[in-house]
Formats: C-alpha cells, structure tokens, sequence
C-alpha cells in the first residue's frame, strides 16, 4: 500500500485527498488540534511534557487531575464524532443548484 502522507498525521488527509470525502479539510485539523496537541503534555517523554514537568518540579503525570481540559478535549472530539453535532459536511455536488 502506497500513501502520499504517513498515517501518524491525521491533518495530511483532506477532501482532495479522498474523492468520496463527506467532511471538508478543517476537520481532520481540527480534531488532530483537539487531540494530538493538547494531550502532548500528559506524555512524559514529549517535549511539551518533559518541559512543564521541568518547570513545575514535578513527574508529568502527578498533574493528570488538574489537567481536565488535556483528557476531556479528545473525548469530546469523540463523541461529536459519534453524533455528528458540531461536524462540519460537504454537500454534494447537486444539491444546493435548484
């Protein structure tokens, strides 16, 4: 199987990427923003992690309950997915020319 973009990065995929694509280019951005992004911090080994438990003194994962937005974000992602509220869509080509 060939791939123009590796499958570690959700953004690299848009509707001109996929022919029969349903949700426009913003979503997949928006949902690596909701999850790959802010959940970097939790992981010990990351940059962003390794830096704040730096400056906070503290292992990266003693501060996992005051980090609510950091969990809750990719949740949420989730379950507008699950029920579509708040997804963008692309109409299909015929349908808004009456």
């Amino acid at each position: 199987m060939t791939s123009t973009s590796p499958s570690c990065c959700p953004h690299a995929y848009s509707a001109s990427n996929s022919p029969g694509a349903v949700s426009p280019p913003a979503n997949p951005s928006r949902h690596t923003a909701d999850s790959g992004i802010v959940t970097s911090a939790l992981v010990p080994w990351n940059s962003c992690g390794a830096f704040m438990g730096a400056v906070l003194g503290v292992p990266t994962l003693s501060y996992l309950p005051y980090a609510v937005f950091n969990y809750a974000s990719p949740a949420l992602s989730v379950l507008h997915g699950i029920t579509g509220f708040g997804i963008e869509k692309i109409e299909p080509a015929g349908a808004g020319a009456h």
